[in-house]
């Protein structure tokens, strides 16, 4: 059951119809007990709704509230580029709307500003979570982490994970090597995009910009590059935030898949 954009009819109408197609993005699928389950999930996180207009925030933890200084009525409904400003690169900006579209988990360091206006740098962290029924994307999970260690390099800046033995994978609290082990995961994923093991982190985000799609002639700016205990910390953030969802969706038969790719923790499939 996919979810209707709203009719055309007065502007009080369309406000309605909205705030309940948000509400109702994570009621139609997860029992009633999800965003309580979500809130003792201790990361700053987003959840977004591709299928609503403008892909807009429809649940944010309290980390990311705390962090951004803005509060849950601020937040919720809008799309996640309120948080750029005038610092934040152009070119990160310009592959946002190419890994939405591609379906795609990615990690990038961005620059973003809070309500009182400071930047700070943060660790973005992409995850798509796949409809069984259908194969779309019905939500993404973004998680935010802090970072401070500035360096002074391209943002074509690319991680490669060529080989499955280098990339962990941690599944609740326990780490998975693929040297040894696959990570488990409920429902049934379209494996082909998982097909490649290299994956890009430095062209992806979680945002529909309105930029323009040339990005001839832009220069480099300064970037923030994250220590790999931050990657890791936010894969397992992804992963704790999947498996909550997993745990309060509405459809309990899902069967076990296992999955290759370094990054497919972060794919969850519902029964749509």
């Amino acid at each position: 059951m996919g979810l209707e954009r709203p009719v055309k009819g007065s502007k009080m109408c369309t406000q309605l119809n909205s705030r309940q197609l948000i509400e109702e993005s994570l009621n139609i699928r997860y029992s009633d007990g999800i965003r309580e389950a979500l809130g003792q999930v201790h990361f700053n996180f987003v959840i977004t709704d591709p299928c609503l207009l403008d892909h807009p925030i429809v649940y944010a933890s309290q980390g990311f509230l705390k962090m951004s200084g803005y509060s849950t009525e601020e937040v919720v409904g809008r799309n996640v580029r309120f948080l750029q400003g005038p610092d934040t690169d152009r070119r990160t900006v310009l592959t946002i709307r190419e890994a939405i579209r591609e379906e795609k988990s990615c990690q990038v360091s961005i620059l973003n500003y809070k309500k009182n206006g400071t930047a700070f740098w943060n660790l973005f962290h992409l995850a798509p979570v796949f409809s069984e029924g259908d194969g779309r994307v019905i939500h993404f999970v973004g998680v935010q982490t802090p970072i401070s260690k500035f360096s002074r390099s391209s943002v074509s800046n690319n991680v490669s994970c060529s080989r499955p033995n280098n990339c962990p994978a941690f599944v609740e609290n326990m780490l998975f090597n693929h040297h040894t082990s696959s990570a488990i995961y409920f429902g049934s994923c379209r494996r082909e995009l998982f097909s490649n093991f290299s994956v890009d982190l430095g062209h992806s985000g979680l945002y529909n910009s309105l930029a323009e799609e040339d990005n001839a002639g832009l220069e480099e700016e300064p970037t923030c590059e994250a220590k790999e205990s931050d990657k890791q910390k936010a894969i397992a953030a992804a992963t704790r935030i999947l498996f909550e969802l997993t745990q309060f969706s509405k459809h309990t038969e899902l069967t076990p898949t296992y999955l290759t790719c370094p990054l497919c923790m972060q794919a969850i499939c519902f029964y749509n």
